[in-house]
């Protein structure tokens, strides 16, 4: 056991590594629990605590710093302090491996800090296992760094963010893991970001994803979940979103995509379900020239609208007899095996029936 009751449990200035090598093994700090100074390593089995600042502090100027938290066989491991579990600024490269628990009890704390900006440094954080938990009073893990990843078969959750990647960079949720946030469960802005899900990413009032810059989602799994109070929202810049899972607006569209300053072309690949509220479109598209397909399996509660722009409604696979409403899409083609239902009015452009389109509505074709 080590104590630092008035300022630092352990601290480490040269690059080096720490071991707190047994399950009983307790390291805590007032301040921090355990301050790096110019990166290193921290394997710990035990207990890093601070009640009062940081469990882990890593601030350098040119160093690496790794931090594993438990292992496959110890999942009870535990980082925790008060304004946040693991902050790690200025290093070049940070990698967290957490197998147990990263915890920040303050309302307003992060669990995990990754990175203070720039585009020179690199930050990996994996959060391995079912048990593993990842646990912020205001953010679960924030990563300020150009490009960083997050891969997570655990929990993570913030009172207010899940994920945040503030610079872009990726997300990566398994089958059975859960994104948690009280207001957003993933967000991704300055730059495109990408994010994989099999498993769930959830919020209690806002939106279940946010992109601020665009990028790619993938629903990828007839058991992943995206919900939220808007499922998707997605705003500056081209996105793309496949989805074979569940999407759910719990209080308005499933997505939505807005231009902002400018308008971009958005494309959404359905074969899955993408659920609008009551009253709400399933998908509300911008002013771009966007592309919706539809592959066997799909389905949508609510509307579905092109909003401005020349778009595109593809029918490829499947039959979709009970279709929603489709509005402004200028072009539509139905491939091959496939079969279509129109039941809005709609103005098209171009009309390519390789299959079997039924009209249920005013079609005009100009």
């Amino acid at each position: 056991s080590i104590t630092g009751h008035s300022g630092i449990g352990v601290a480490m200035y040269a690059h080096g590594t720490i071991s707190n090598a047994g399950t009983a093994a307790y390291i805590h700090g007032a301040t921090y629990g355990i301050k790096l100074g110019n990166g290193g390593s921290v394997s710990n089995a035990g207990t890093i605590l601070s009640y009062n600042g940081v469990g882990i502090f890593a601030n350098s100027g040119g160093g690496n710093t790794t931090i594993v938290n438990g292992s496959t066989a110890n999942t009870a491991a535990l980082i925790q302090g008060f304004t946040g579990g693991v902050n790690a600024y200025g290093t070049i490269t940070v990698n967290i491996t957490n197998f147990g628990t990263i915890k920040a009890t303050d309302p307003s704390s992060t669990a995990v800090i990754l990175g203070n900006g720039g585009t020179a440094n690199h930050a990996t954080l994996s959060n391995n296992g079912t048990a593993s938990l990842i646990d912020g009073g205001s953010y679960g893990v924030t990563v300020n760094v150009a490009g960083g990843s997050v891969f997570n078969q655990g929990t993570i959750t913030g009172g207010n963010v899940g994920v945040y990647m503030v610079m872009g960079g990726s997300i990566t949720n398994a089958l059975g893991a859960t994104i948690n946030g009280g207001f957003i469960g993933a967000r991704i802005t300055g730059a495109a970001g990408t994010i994989t899900n099999y498993g769930t990413i959830q919020d209690i009032i806002s939106k279940g994803i946010y992109l601020g810059a665009g990028g790619t989602i993938t629903n990828s799994d007839s058991a992943a979940l995206i919900t939220g109070g808007v499922g998707i929202s997605a705003t500056g810049g081209a996105t793309k979103i496949v989805n074979s899972g569940t999407i759910i607006g719990t209080g308005s569209y499933a997505i939505s995509f807005a231009d902002g300053a400018s308008t971009f072309n958005n494309t959404v690949i359905n074969s899955g379900a993408i659920n609008g509220a009551s009253g709400h479109n399933a998908i509300q598209f911008g002013a771009g020239n966007d592309l919706l397909e539809l592959d066997s399996g799909a389905t949508f509660t609510g509307a579905v609208n092109g909003g401005a722009g020349i778009n595109t409604l593809q029918f490829v696979s499947g039959t979709f007899a009970n279709a929603p409403s489709f509005t402004n899409f200028q072009i539509v083609a139905i491939y091959d095996g496939a079969s279509g239902t129109l039941t809005a009015y709609e103005t098209v452009t171009t009309l390519t029936n390789s299959g079997a389109l039924i009209n249920n509505a005013t079609l005009t074709n100009t």
